[in-house]
């Protein structure tokens, strides 16, 4: 009869069955962990693609409101001005300066302010090159210009307005051309009433903003052909007035001496009735 043989174990050599069983244990789970993280791996394009997409959806409604929110912004008009909306030429020049980082000794004529929420500005050289006036297309000029032509014909238009915005400038000049051209054909359509003989009426004072487009127009009549001229300055307190101001010196030729009369001269005949015209120098 055959026997089983049976391995026996010295005493100190029987093997450590619970260390070989937490080995193996042990190297089964990091094969397990490393299939895992091999599967995370390879799904982690399409879970971000996923996850992209999702937040894209999400913020498009978001991007479109902000985006429709600056569209309407940008058509706001700008906020009412407390002052007379017109600026020194020295200090805009300084403004010039801080922006572009360039000293400039020059006076351009137009500036285009950078972008703001509001509708765009832009600031005009006036004739006198001592100020620039705020221009806006919406809120038009502020200078006196604008002002009067408002009050005339409840539609803006200026020389500057017409530099900055020339295209709705056109416009504005087309109705006030139709406005005027109806109200010739009324007056021509009208039969004329015989006139009551009346005194000669006395000349009125010029208004303020008729005083200041007569300055405008002496200024652009003498600052080309008078190297002397510096500017006209206007005086409304009691008699109206115009001062030509021209540069001093201390002794003047007796060809200098005739251009300040010719300057005289050339204003009086612009100015109208009534309107007392000196000239002057300063240092």
């Amino acid at each position: 009869m055959q026997t089983k043989k049976t391995k026996k174990w010295s005493a100190g050599k029987a093997p450590d069955f619970d260390a070989m069983l937490a080995s193996a244990r042990a190297k089964n789970e990091a094969e397990r962990l490393r299939e895992t993280a091999q599967a995370a791996s390879e799904a982690a394009p399409e879970r971000k693609a996923a996850i992209a997409a999702e937040a894209e959806k999400l913020a498009s409604p978001a991007r479109k409101e902000a985006e429709r929110m600056k569209e309407q912004a940008a058509k706001l008009p700008l906020p009412q001005l407390q002052g007379e909306g017109k600026y020194e030429a020295r200090v805009v020049q300084a403004l010039v300066e801080i922006l572009t980082g360039k000293p400039t000794q020059i006076r351009p004529q137009k500036i285009e302010m950078p972008e703001t929420i509001f509708e765009k500005i832009v600031l005009e050289l006036s004739s006198t090159e001592q100020f620039y006036y705020r221009v806006t297309e919406q809120g038009g000029c502020t200078c006196k210009g604008w002002h009067f032509s408002v009050k005339k014909y409840d539609v803006g238009y200026c020389r500057h307005y017409a530099d900055a915005f020339p295209e709705q400038a056109a416009r504005n000049k087309a109705i006030i051309d139709q406005i005027k051209a109806d109200i010739k054909a009324r007056s021509q359509a009208r039969p004329e009433a015989p006139k009551p003989k009346t005194k000669p009426e006395q000349p009125r004072d010029p208004t303020p903003a008729e005083m200041e487009e007569l300055k405008e127009l002496i200024t652009a009549a003498l600052k080309e052909k008078h190297p002397l001229f510096d500017y006209v300055r206007v005086e409304n307190d009691g008699l109206p007035s115009l001062t030509i101001r021209y540069k001093f010196k201390d002794d003047y030729t007796e060809e200098e001496e005739a251009q300040v009369q010719d300057m005289i001269e050339a204003a009086r005949r612009i100015a109208p009735k009534g309107v007392e015209v000196n000239a002057s120098s300063f240092l």
